[in-house]
């Protein structure tokens, strides 16, 4: 009932880390100006945890739009999928060791 399979669920996480990967080979200028600096001190790991999952308490029931309509994925798209997450996995990783906790 309104929940996701396994193969939406590792499509979803394709289709989230793709922008990001695109976003963090830009220049660092360009991602400043197009979403400004952090306003704040480097967090800690443990603090980011708690605060995601108090805000995922808080939207309970809420679902933003661009999630709802995800259409079933094909058993026979599982390999392609799988593969391309674990190469765009493999380059965020690459991506984030070349950057600074700062800029991160």
């Amino acid at each position: 009932e309104n929940k996701w399979t396994t193969g939406q669920i590792a499509l979803h996480l394709l289709q989230s880390i793709k922008p990001l990967n695109h976003a963090m080979s830009m220049p660092k200028f360009l991602l400043r100006y197009r979403f400004g600096k952090a306003n704040r001190e480097i967090r800690e790991y443990d603090t980011i945890v708690k605060r995601y999952h108090e805000k995922l308490k808080e939207a309970t029931g809420r679902v933003s739009p661009f999630s709802r309509p995800m259409k079933p994925v094909p058993f026979s798209d599982k390999n392609y999928i799988l593969t391309r997450l674990q190469m765009e996995n493999k380059k965020l990783q690459y991506k984030t060791q070349k950057w600074k906790d700062k800029h991160l």
